[in-house]
């Protein structure tokens, strides 16, 4: 997904903490705004259920911690997502539901009511997008489907490109070195792991809906298409006319008055 010269810019650092599967890169602050995004698996020791939180506060986004095992129980794994929830600033949250993730997704509502769960309304032609959850037909948590993959990857990679999501975990560059092309669509080569990913995939996904936009008051959009509209005005400078300050030669023919048109040459304003 991320072409090679661009996954070898990336630089990962130690964490500053890392226990029983959390790493924090950055504590949290009391003035900032965090994102969770969450991909679960059934705790059987293959696939790791994940999450990634991310500060949202200011663009560039930045991953500030993230959680990883492969044998944490579905009933177990709501405690500890709530936990790490709370500990950022009671973090907004965007699960997958596929599978087991339903389970976890309702014991975090009903249960241990954790509220900034985000909202996902279904649209017949619109697909699943993010809600204010003031309609009866939400839920909370989020299939992820071919269209909700296909789009948090296309976004993911221009996050990564163009640095407007720093990374800085060596597990998640170590799976973006392996996310690849598999037909139509991405995911970990053979005999490796893509869970981070995924959940960064999510969050990607979360980036390009209104209501995230009008929640964490950052527009990813208008800030690329800002940033590329100064390149372009640096790349090309107006140009204008410059003139000898000859005065024009004209000819009488007894009935017109002809004007001898001049060489006009051409170069930047700024002379």
């Amino acid at each position: 997904l991320i072409p090679g010269i661009i996954l070898r810019q990336l630089a990962f650092r130690d964490p500053l903490s890392s226990i029983e599967g959390l790493d924090i890169h950055e504590m949290p602050r009391p003035d900032r705004t965090y994102v969770m995004t969450v991909d679960c698996a059934e705790g059987v020791g293959q696939d790791y259920s994940t999450v990634a939180v991310v500060d949202v506060t200011e663009i560039p986004y930045k991953l500030v911690a993230k959680y990883r095992d492969n044998n944490i129980a579905p009933l177990l794994f709501p405690v500890i997502i709530y936990n790490i929830g709370q500990r950022y600033n009671g973090a907004f949250l965007l699960a997958e539901t596929n599978n087991v993730g339903q389970q976890v997704v309702d014991i975090l509502h009903y249960e241990l009511e954790y509220e900034n769960i985000f909202k996902i309304q279904k649209h017949v032609t619109k697909g699943q997008h993010l809600s204010a959850g003031y309609k009866k037909a939400v839920s909370f948590g989020i299939k992820t489907t071919t269209p909700v993959k296909k789009i948090g990857c296309a976004n993911l990679k221009t996050l990564v490109e163009t640095k407007k999501l720093i990374i800085e975990d060596f597990d998640i560059i170590s799976e973006l070195n392996t996310f690849v092309k598999v037909r139509d669509s991405y995911e970990a080569e053979e005999g490796n792991h893509d869970d981070l990913v995924m959940a960064l995939v999510l969050f990607s996904w979360l980036t390009s809906q209104t209501f995230f936009r009008e929640t964490t008051n950052s527009d990813i959009r208008r800030r690329l298409m800002e940033e590329s509209k100064m390149h372009l005005e640096d790349e090309y400078m107006p140009i204008g006319i410059f003139d000898d300050g000859k005065e024009e030669e004209k000819m009488y023919d007894g009935e017109d008055i002809w004007t001898v048109a001049k060489n006009r040459g051409y170069m930047p304003s700024t002379f």
